[in-house]
């Protein structure tokens, strides 16, 4: 279900609380701790997001560092992911390989041989060549999530990577920053795992 938007022109000034220091993306990825109070002035069009309730589909992607093993098998091991999306795939799924490396072709099917509790491991066909260490991002089936889920659009999230948060639009017209924690992440929209409620309104950017 697609979130709902509204475009309007916005000044926002907001009190919030700056964090330090910024790990690397991990789920659920939310705000690190808050350290000390400042002001926030955001400028420039921002466009109302309303946070939704329902199934949403997201493609499997994630990067991962190809490897030999000790008997020569030559494997390609994921990233860390999320938790909600790893407990959605599973030994046999295939995958398209694509290497990061501009000019690179993309290759596929590969088929995934192990799920852990973080990452997937997938073999990598003889007739397929690619370099020892090289990054690849693999990409496989769609995954739905349950009817229950909380999304809202991607640019509605600040500071998506290392430590996302949002600015709530208040029934009184006022902002309120708030960090979030969210799970998977398509290119349009995110499923969020806590920090709001749905009906929500989150200013977010502004489609160019």
């Amino acid at each position: 279900m697609a979130p709902q938007s509204r475009l309007v022109l916005f000044v926002v000034s907001l009190t919030t609380l700056l964090s330090a220091g910024c790990g690397a993306a991990q789920e659920p990825r939310s705000a690190p701790p808050e350290q000390a109070e400042a002001s926030i002035v955001i400028e420039g069009v921002l466009e109302r997001h309303v946070v939704t309730r329902g199934a949403i589909e997201v493609p499997m992607s994630t990067r991962a560092a190809v490897t030999e093993t000790a008997d020569g098998t030559v494997i390609a091991a994921s990233d860390p992911l999320p938790s909600s999306l790893a407990d959605r795939l599973a030994p046999g799924d295939d995958v398209t390989i694509t290497p990061v490396a501009a000019g690179r072709p993309a290759h596929g099917p590969a088929t995934i041989t192990a799920v852990g509790n973080d990452s997937i491991t997938v073999t990598i066909p003889p007739e397929i060549e690619l370099a020892e260490r090289e990054t690849v991002v693999l990409v496989g089936r769609t995954v739905a999530t349950s009817p229950d889920t909380l999304s809202i659009a991607r640019d509605a999230i600040h500071n998506l990577e290392t430590g996302p948060w949002v600015i709530v639009e208040t029934q009184d017209g006022a902002t309120q920053r708030r960090s979030v924690s969210i799970g998977l992440v398509s290119e349009n929209v995110v499923e969020v795992l806590g920090g709001v409620d749905e009906g929500d309104v989150v200013l977010g950017r502004a489609a160019p």
